[in-house]
């Protein structure tokens, strides 16, 4: 490739076998110009870019495409940092106030909650300390998350000690009208004492799920990604990433990301679980499995660590796709078996 610009490169001008000349037919050979606009002839190169020596830059002219009315990018705000005290009800002031993009600093000290933190736009939360971390203490009303994810909400989590009531979520979307995706990021926290840690509703979908170097214990259920149950290829989330995490007796749901169904138009999910740490998990897990990824097609579990926790399997995997694991230490806690066809459930 040749580099035009710092974000464009091109197919190198240099001889290429099979770029020098388009296939003569479907009107191919009337395509006169390039996407720069610099003449095709002589030698109309396959691709959109015939060559740049009349655009150096690199530049495309945004406003030559599309229709009038379609502003291509908006002004971007920059981003703004705004500090939170624990006094009630300024977490969530801050957040209401704060344009997409910007950090929320919190004061040492315990946040209490009754209500959930809507999170509606991209919005970073982290300790102000970073040696201390902030504490959010959720209180609210049984099966109620601390986090609502609603639609194009994004939440970055940083260096934040999150606790629970044991009645209580600590992230779900909403129950209904989820119309678009969220995203939710989790680094170096505590998370405990919650129902559930992650709940998926019917209709909601994340493009990235993702806990790094956190700790996640004392939970009854862990992440639970198994809200379509209609078997027709639906699933709640592209990708879940989690690395370098401690998982430390959550007792059902350790993880469910489930798609249902054989429909292989849907491109299937991604799952990593690398460097994690799980102990005294499962013990009121009915499948018996730690690790419940049905009909997920890339699965990678790697370099973990599993002691003591009560199941049969710490996951069955679909040999038929991209689904791997190696390096992990297990100990009392079953073993990964690998399943070459996926049990159907459905006859058609």
């Amino acid at each position: 490739m040749d580099k035009v610009s710092d974000w464009l490169y091109i197919p190198s001008m240099k001889t290429q076998s099979g770029l020098e000349s388009v296939y003569s037919g479907f009107d191919f050979e009337k395509i006169k110009t390039d996407v720069f606009g610099n003449l095709r002839s002589p030698g109309n190169r396959v691709g959109a870019i015939g060559g740049a020596k009349n655009n150096q830059s690199g530049d495309i002219k945004k406003s030559a495409y599309g229709p009038a009315w379609f502003v291509a990018e908006k002004p971007r705000a920059a981003q703004k940092v705004l500090l939170a005290t624990n006094t009630p009800g300024d977490l969530a002031q801050k957040i209401a106030e704060a344009n997409s993009g910007d950090l929320i600093e919190l004061q040492a000290g315990k946040y209490t909650l009754e209500f959930p933190l809507v999170i509606d736009k991209k919005i970073i939360l982290k300790s102000q300390n970073p040696k201390t971390q902030a504490v959010i203490l959720y209180e609210g009303i049984k099966n109620t998350p601390a986090f609502e994810m609603n639609p194009k909400g994004n939440l970055s989590l940083e260096n934040i000690s999150l606790m629970g009531n044991h009645e209580t979520f600590a992230f779900a979307p909403l129950e209904e009208n989820m119309r678009s995706g969220y995203n939710l990021w989790v680094e170096d926290c505590q998370i405990e004492g919650f129902k559930k840690i992650l709940l998926a509703y019917r209709g909601s979908f994340a493009d990235t799920i993702s806990f790094s170097n956190t700790s996640l214990k004392n939970c009854f259920s862990g992440i639970d990604l198994a809200a379509e149950t209609d078997d027709k290829g639906d699933y709640n989330a592209e990708f879940l990433n989690l690395v370098n995490c401690e998982f430390d007796n959550i007792q059902t749901d350790v993880l469910n990301f489930y798609r249902g169904g054989y429909d292989e138009s849907t491109i299937g999910g991604n799952l990593l679980v690398q460097g994690c740490h799980f102990q005294n998990c499962g013990k009121l897990e009915k499948s018996k499995i730690l690790l419940k990824t049905r009909g997920i097609i890339n699965v990678e579990i790697l370099n973990n660590t599993f002691i003591n926790n009560s199941v049969q399997l710490v996951a069955l995997l679909w040999g038929e796709k991209d689904n791997r694991h190696s390096g992990n230490d297990i100990s009392r806690s079953g073993v990964i078996r690998v399943d070459q066809y996926l049990k159907q459930k459905l006859v058609y």
